[in-house]
């Protein structure tokens, strides 16, 4: 391995981390039903990530992220609006979160399938994660040692989850699992 980190460019941790989530991903779609399109990447430093979205309005997007390197599970939210983008309206973001999909953060029903390997997180009223320019997230964190098997599951009770709550909104019906629909 010193010989790739002297290599121009030279980590393979994306590559790898890449490669390790698309794996999981091979694992969720074997559990379901109907083919999904989840989103696999990599990054330097160990940041890898897989998620699924559905479209559940013309500027809206919810869905799911697990990120390797905090092990953190995500309920996640796009507002794609372009007079919301950016810093300076992270609290209209948020409010359109607690306003319209406050009950789609909900991590409870992970509990039953993840037992002691989903760990605590709490968030008061109006307490949001954000990513620039349109992110809107809560999380859980998971054990660092939880299986393959367990974390595959509920990543598949997720997708469900993120299915369920788009079905219900009418928008992308017919186009399961598509980014951008």
């Amino acid at each position: 391995m010193q010989v790739v980190g002297q290599m121009p460019g030279g980590s393979l941790d994306g590559a790898i981390y890449k490669t390790r989530i698309s794996g999981l991903a091979q694992v969720v779609q074997a559990q379901l039903d109907e083919p999904k399109s989840f989103v696999v990447e990599g990054g330097r430093g160990g940041c890898g990530l897989i998620s699924y979205w559905r479209r559940v309005a013309p500027t809206r997007m919810i869905g799911w992220q697990y990120q390797v390197i905090d092990k953190q599970l995500r309920y996640q939210l796009t507002v794609e609006d372009p007079e919301l983008q950016g810093e300076k309206h992270v609290t209209q973001r948020a409010h359109i979160a607690e306003s319209e999909f406050v009950e789609f953060f909900d991590h409870s029903d992970l509990e039953a399938i993840l037992d002691q390997d989903l760990l605590p997180k709490t968030y008061a009223s109006g307490q949001w994660n954000r990513f620039n320019p349109d992110f809107v997230y809560r999380h859980r964190p998971v054990s660092a040692s939880i299986s393959t098997a367990k974390l595959a599951t509920a990543l598949v009770a997720m997708t469900r989850r993120v299915d369920a709550f788009a079905d219900k909104a009418g928008f992308d019906v017919g186009s399961r699992g598509s980014v951008g629909q």
